[in-house]
């Protein structure tokens, strides 16, 4: 779960919240390497607010791949480091076609790597040279996006016949020069970046392989043709400098109205992230924590938030009686319906990423289940209120969830109705 391609893009963050909800460590263990999914630490997480004084960038950084060895640690120094850094750069693909064998391993030949890449469907590094303008190297990676973890539609939605799905693929195609001093002392053959934006080597090409399936006894669905389907869809609005403005010495109340249309409302999630526009950066003010290269936002989000007497308003009725003792419990009771199976209340079966140590410190996500208090299908308002107590200001976005109908032919694939 990695910085979005574009800010614009929020709606798309409502998927690490489900992912932070619906998955367990195991499934995370097991399906990590081929969905690229490795989860940040938060106590590698460093500030630092002098620009260039640090291999992280100034604001916060989450990049660093070795922690403190001893129990006295320095001002600003991570406590350890960041295991899905580490998880992330170690996945790095075979090499192929290269000079030496491929991890050193006389079982993965230049001969045979290649071959063996190309059976398996795997990726594969092909490394390049050292000439001045030409290709250093090539990556190709083999990832698994599941259609249920981009929507939950998908979860619910049949087969159907003559299928008509628009999937839009965004990649960040930037590009960072790297460039090196001509003479050969140690001294001037540091590499430098270009810019400090939040830029990648160039993506050249991208395939997606969605497999379509023929329906072998179609008797059941022409006696039921329709089908109608209930499924969870999001609204987001990301709010800036309604809780403080770079430090803040004072507590900053905030009171914003985040949605006006939506029926059948289920949850409301509100995500903290920095308010950069003044103090504690220096280089990076103005860019939002979102877009920092060196941030782990947002799997990670305002380390340190805090906010008290947080509120949701659905329509005129409150969704807390007591706003002042939103805890970690309160979190969990909130957080556990959201995807976890008997709503977490069994010790033998439980979901979430999230334990008390990180929501504590980095995923500090305010979560409230609006389905009590949700009138079936009345559009009504939502009102997000608050307190900003931390000592620096916060942006955050809200994540609206609320429950559509879809009925839909699966004969035909023709959809008859959608809220």
């Amino acid at each position: 779960m990695g910085n979005p391609s574009s800010l614009l893009e929020y709606k798309q963050l409502w998927s690490n919240v489900r992912a932070m909800a619906e998955l367990t460590t195991s499934e995370v263990e097991k399906h990590g390497a081929d969905s690229f999914l490795f989860p940040d630490d938060w106590e590698a997480i460093k500030h630092t607010a002098a620009a260039g004084g640090d291999a992280g960038g100034d604001g916060y950084s989450n990049n660093y791949m070795a922690g403190n060895s001893s129990l006295a640690l320095a001002s600003g120094e991570p406590v350890r480091s960041n295991s899905g850094f580490i998880r992330r750069v170690l996945n790095n693909p075979p090499e192929v076609a290269g000079t030496a064998s491929s991890h050193g391993w006389p079982t993965l030949t230049t001969g045979s790597s290649q071959a063996i890449a190309q059976m398996r469907g795997t990726g594969a590094f092909k490394k390049g040279t050292v000439t001045k303008d030409t290709t250093m190297g090539e990556w190709f990676y083999m990832l698994k996006i599941r259609l249920v973890d981009l929507h939950p539609i998908f979860a619910e939605i049949d087969l159907v016949g003559n299928p008509q799905l628009k999937l839009k693929l965004k990649v960040q195609t930037r590009y960072s020069d790297i460039t090196c001093a001509p003479n050969g002392t140690a001294s001037s053959r540091k590499m430098s970046l270009t810019s400090t934006t939040r830029s990648l080597l160039p993506i050249h090409a991208i395939a997606i392989d969605a497999p379509l399936y023929d329906i072998a006894n179609p008797t059941q669905i022409v006696s039921k043709p329709m089908k109608t389907i209930k499924y969870l869809d999001c609204y987001s609005q990301f709010v800036e400098d309604q809780a403080g403005i770079g430090m803040i010495t004072s507590n900053k109340t905030f009171s914003v109205q985040v949605a006006s249309s939506h029926k059948n409302v289920r949850y409301v999630c509100l995500l903290p992230f920095a308010n950069t526009k003044s103090g504690n950066y220096t280089a990076s003010i103005t860019t939002p924590q979102l877009a920092s290269p060196f941030d782990s936002a947002p799997w990670t989000m305002q380390p340190g938030s805090s906010i008290r007497d947080f509120q949701v308003q659905v329509g005129n009725k409150n969704v807390f009686q007591d706003m002042h003792s939103y805890d970690w419990m309160t979190f969990l009771d909130e957080f556990s319906k959201i995807g976890a199976v008997n709503g977490d209340l069994s010790r033998e079966i439980s979901n979430g990423l999230i334990g008390i140590d990180k929501w504590q410190t980095a995923q500090r996500i305010l979560a409230a289940d609006c389905s009590r208090v949700s009138d079936v299908d009345v559009p009504q308002s939502i009102k997000v209120s608050g307190t900003n107590i931390a000592t620096q200001g916060t942006n955050f976005l809200v994540l609206v969830v609320y429950e559509r109908t879809l009925e839909i032919d699966k004969t035909t694939g023709e959809v008859f109705r959608a809220d």
